[in-house]
């Protein structure tokens, strides 16, 4: 929880109060996070919204249910830095060097998390209603993207106005989202770990996304060899944080193809993998896929 990405979304649910000092714990199942009890305290605010009791001059506790790491705090606190930092998560962070100066707010019923990450998304495209439910199955991307084996094109659009993607940002506020991969974006809203500009991060270079990591836009399938138009550019990689794409989105051998493509397991390809790296839908690997 102490990530410099994270930013803390309040979302307001059951009864819970300021502080405690002593706490219980429920041991959970194996490999769930422990919930601590921390001990019942007189509630102060009487509203089920949150409310600021104290105004401080520097830092900022959120007292709630507490989703840490390791463990759930029920009514629990977080300390937050002038620079947006965690600084504190416990029971009772008010012995903390910047919690006698920080402002106090009180969520009553509400739980408070480190801002979500969505990994993927296409930001450009969700002002867009869903499509009906499909009553045709696609063997790979192309044949519902291009209309191409017989199959029926999906249509879709990519936004045309500022205004379709901010409303596409504020719907991932709203659910915690604090940063995305989607693509594309719009200023001051949601962190846009993929753009140079919009990312907020500092001293980190933006991460490679791209859907047609093959150049293959006009629905080139291969079921062997790596004759795609255009692989992926080797400079953007190199100077990239991180690397996401879209590979084996499909589940016939053209899909599957692609993998060894991009993981240099087959000549004329170029391996991918020696950065943090992340293949979006894969639905074409085998287990034997997965191991590479």
């Amino acid at each position: 929880m102490n990530s410099r990405n994270a930013r803390p979304t309040v979302v307001v649910f059951t009864l819970i109060a300021l502080q405690a000092c002593a706490a219980t714990v429920e041991r959970p199942i194996s490999g769930e996070p422990e919930v601590i009890r921390c001990a019942d305290v007189a509630m102060t605010s009487k509203s089920q919204q949150c409310e600021v009791l104290a105004t401080g001059s520097r830092g900022l506790v959120i007292v709630g249910t507490i989703l840490a790491s390791a463990a759930t705090y029920e009514n629990g606190s977080v300390l937050i830095d002038d620079n947006g930092i965690i600084a504190a998560v416990g029971c009772d962070v008010s012995k903390h060097e910047l919690a006698e100066s920080a402002s106090v707010l009180e969520c009553p019923g509400g739980i408070v998390s480190p801002g979500f990450i969505n990994p993927h998304d296409h930001i450009l495209f969700t002002h867009q209603w869903p499509s009906p439910p499909a009553t045709e199955r696609a063997e790979h991307r192309h044949q519902w993207r291009l209309g191409l084996a017989g199959r029926n094109k999906v249509a879709y659009e990519a936004a045309t106005l500022d205004e379709q993607v901010a409303w596409g940002e504020l719907r991932q506020i709203l659910s915690g989202t604090t940063s995305m991969a989607g693509m594309g974006g719009f200023p001051g809203l949601v962190r846009n770990l993929d753009s140079e500009s919009l990312n907020g991060l500092v001293d980190q270079a933006p991460a490679f996304t791209t859907v047609f990591p093959l150049g293959d836009p006009a629905g080139r399938m291969l079921t062997t060899g790596c004759d795609y138009p255009a692989l992926v550019d080797a400079s953007a990689y190199e100077s990239a944080h991180s690397f996401q794409a879209h590979v084996a989105e499909g589940v016939d051998a053209s899909a599957n193809n692609e993998i060894s493509c991009v993981t240099g397991q087959q000549a004329g390809g170029i391996d991918v993998t020696d950065k943090p790296t992340a293949f979006v839908h894969f639905v074409g690997a085998s287990a034997a896929d997965a191991l590479f």
